[in-house]
């Protein structure tokens, strides 16, 4: 593999931090924040309803 344009992923609640760890570790990706409500282990949380 040669580039990535983009990592997208839809995850169970307070998954995500092995998801982020694992892209670091196996391939030297760094997650960068583009959203002010991102939380830093968790992404950006979207919600729905009144859940």
């Amino acid at each position: 593999m040669s580039t990535i344009d983009h990592v997208a992923f839809a995850m169970p609640r307070n998954s995500a931090k092995v998801a982020i760890e694992w892209y670091e570790n196996v391939l030297s990706m760094k997650r960068f924040t583009i959203n002010q409500e991102d939380d830093p282990f968790q992404g950006f949380t979207v919600r729905v309803g009144s859940m």
